[in-house]
């Protein structure tokens, strides 16, 4: 279960890795109970260096996230430092839901959609499970909205009751 970190934690994160020359997750994370490398560097750059950007990406960012997967492969830790500012998760998620060029751009066809909506029926809202099964060259995101351009969601009409 996730838990907030306290300011404290903080301070002992900022400490440690400040008195690194090359940050070591592992041994910045022994002097945090509970806390592992990944959360101590997701926090790192996430919250406490404050150079994260977050909403759209820029046609820069784009450029430098291609060059760096063309230079690294999909190790996203390194490929976010190449990138430098956005983290690893960000860096995946942009890629795999919307540069990688294996992706099927295409126009859905009506056979498409009806899988979809059948799918749907027996696998739920899990996207990337019905996307690995029907719809192997799409992305998950591109399958959850085209199942919610067909399928918006209802408005509840709420009437005065008093």
């Amino acid at each position: 279960m996730p838990r907030n970190w306290a300011p404290e934690e903080d301070a002992v994160l900022r400490r440690e890795a400040l008195r690194q020359c090359e940050i070591n997750w592992h041994l910045v994370a022994e002097n945090l109970p509970g806390r592992s490398n990944k959360d101590c560097r997701k926090r790192w750059f996430n919250e406490v260096t404050g150079g994260l950007k977050k909403g759209p990406w820029g046609k820069d960012e784009d450029a430098r996230l291609r060059n760096g997967i063309q230079k690294y492969g999909y190790k996203w830790t390194v490929v976010a430092q190449e990138v430098g500012s956005r983290s690893g998760d960000q860096c995946a998620k942009r890629w795999n839901h919307s540069l990688n060029p294996a992706l099927d751009r295409s126009e859905w066809s009506a056979i498409e959609v009806q899988t979809l909506i059948e799918a749907t029926k027996t696998y739920g809202s899990h996207w990337k499970e019905i996307q690995k099964k029907f719809f192997p060259g799409r992305s998950a995101n591109d399958v959850k909205n085209r199942f919610a351009f067909f399928n918006p969601p209802r408005q509840v009409i709420r009437k005065n009751c008093c």
